[in-house]
């Protein structure tokens, strides 16, 4: 029956490269999710309120479509979605433990069988399935029960590390004989910077000053200039705390690894003849990457950081965390998305928004784009920026084993298509393409240690408010749930395998010069539903 959902011939075109390093045979390919985007069952059996679930039904009470309440219904499908990585080729599947499914108090006290049973499960069919599971311990799922309407709000709770590592150590010793690889915090900056800085990310703390009465009504106030940098100073901590725990207590018995992933954007000067937009193009990087990376390199934020912020609003390493933040990781990470052109402007800033002096822009000096854009308004196609940003951590951080845990493109456009028409997704399948090839140029001819990639994502899902964006290389009807494979899932499972004979000796590199589609009847397309 799969063989009928959708025929795809790709003429792959071989050309010889003249290639440096060669192309690691074991390079790690896969496809990412997270536990609020897809699973569903928000309420079921003892699990504790997320701070989305808290939001999106206690205080906006949104429609299915405005929330994760049913989201993919993974959680109830799971098996059937293993089944269908494991017909399309993923050997590796990233996704994320809800802290509060697990833990519905968030302390360790009274953790759910329930939802310890769930992920179990979920983890055996994967490895029955040969398929790696990379998780995260967090994923935007903070736990109600640690959400309040004033300064000690989830991240910015004094003992939040604490708590943090007491979570991350019941789940590698609940989990850690099936799970190998993981990862502590998904995108600290926007969890910083959006939640407390803007207010457009729960908890909803900002100040005034952005007119968001929701930070006031809901998040208790803020103050937008100090609690992201506390924030994010929390995560730090809390992710050293959980690297440690693992190192000390299972990595040597379980053989795992540990890291955090960071999003960032490539950046280019607005003006490529001004020397001050140069030099602000790298100290946007070492406000949007610097900030997380720096400490677990040299125990401190980067000097840039602590010169432009002003009133003394970044905190300060104590000697004992900085020995404890050190070092604390066994790979980089990045989510990479898109670039963007950075304009300088030498004005003293009050908060993270404006304390790099700059202003970002999607076209340049003479109003040229950065590259085409998707369904979200700020995805810009620009495939050499994947390859500039692997090369920037190279220089800066000593070449550290790399992952690209996200990485994927919405089509404009494709949630109001017929399926027949949506899941020829030849705008993703190019950018897939483009980006892949960059990333591989980054090894074999800048000597970038990457080590793997990751697709964002495997299947539609909730992009945190809306389910227009579709990233997935699964469609799903969220009308009935039914899933359906497109183009870009077969584009990728060959591109990758043939690079994988390639780095092998046993082909020649796989090009891709265009895709020939061939539908039946769409009655015959679903897999499953």
């Amino acid at each position: 029956m799969f063989s009928r959902i959708l025929v795809v011939t790709f003429l792959l075109l071989a050309t010889q490269q003249v290639l440096g390093a060669p192309f690691p045979a074991n390079f790690t390919w896969g496809a990412s999710t997270a536990a609020y985007q897809i699973e569903g069952a928000w309420n079921i059996s003892d699990k504790g309120k997320s701070w989305w679930d808290w939001y999106n039904n206690d205080v906006m009470n949104f429609p299915l479509n405005r929330s994760g309440n049913v989201a993919d219904d993974f959680y109830h499908r799971f098996n059937d979605d293993i089944a269908l990585m494991k017909k399309i080729g993923l050997k590796n599947f990233r996704m994320s433990i809800a802290w509060p499914r697990v833990l519905p108090n968030a302390t360790v006290n009274q953790p759910s069988q329930t939802g310890i049973d769930f992920y179990n499960a979920v983890f055996d069919a994967l490895n029955a399935a040969g398929i790696e599971p990379w998780v995260t311990l967090y994923h935007c799922d903070m736990p109600q029960a640690l959400i309040t309407t004033d300064n000690t709000s989830g991240w910015l709770n004094p003992n939040i590390s604490n708590l943090f590592a007491d979570y991350a150590d019941f789940c590698f010793r609940t989990f850690g004989s099936k799970v190998k690889n993981w990862i502590t915090i998904n995108e600290p900056l926007i969890a910083a910077w959006y939640g407390y800085g803007l207010g457009s990310g729960v908890p909803l703390r900002c100040s005034p000053k952005y007119n968001n009465t929701q930070c006031q009504s809901v998040g208790g106030g803020g103050d937008s200039g100090t609690e992201p940098y506390l924030a994010a100073h929390n995560m730090i901590l809390s992710h050293a705390k959980a690297v440690r725990t693992y190192w000390e207590k299972y990595k040597q018995t379980q053989g795992g690894q540990i890291g955090w992933t960071l999003n960032i954007n490539f950046a280019l000067p607005w003006n490529a003849s001004d020397a001050n937009d140069i030099a602000a193009t790298e100290t946007y990087l070492q406000f949007q990457h610097g900030w997380f990376a720096n400490p677990l390199l040299t125990g401190d934020y980067p000097a840039i950081m602590r010169e432009y912020i002003t009133g003394n609003r970044l905190p300060t390493f104590t000697p004992q965390e900085q020995e404890l933040v050190k070092g604390a990781y066994d790979y980089f990470a990045i989510n990479h998305y898109t670039s963007v052109y950075v304009k300088h402007t030498g004005v003293v800033g009050d908060d993270f928004g404006s304390d790099a002096r700059s202003i970002t822009l999607t076209t340049d000096i003479n109003g040229d784009p950065i590259g085409p854009v998707g369904e979200a308004d700020w995805l810009y196609v620009y495939p050499p920026g994947i390859r500039g940003i692997m090369n920037w951590i190279k220089d800066h951080y000593n070449n550290p084993p790399i992952y690209v845990l996200e990485n994927g493109f919405c089509v404009k456009g494709e949630s109001q298509l017929p399926v027949a028409q949506a899941i020829l997704d030849v705008q993703k399948v190019e950018y897939l393409n483009d980006y892949i090839d960059n990333v591989v140029a980054a090894v074999v001819e800048d000597d970038v240690n990457v080590a793997g990639y990751f697709v964002w994502s495997f299947i539609d899902n909730y992009e945190w408010g809306s389910y227009i964006p579709r990233f997935g290389m699964i469609y799903v009807d969220y009308d009935t749930l039914e899933r359906t494979p497109k183009a870009s899932s077969y584009f990728y499972s060959q591109k990758t395998s043939k690079i994988s004979a390639w780095a092998k000796g046993e082909c020649e590199y796989p090009t891709y010069p265009k895709v020939l589609f061939e539908l039946p009847l769409l009655s015959d397309n679903a897999l499953y539903a």
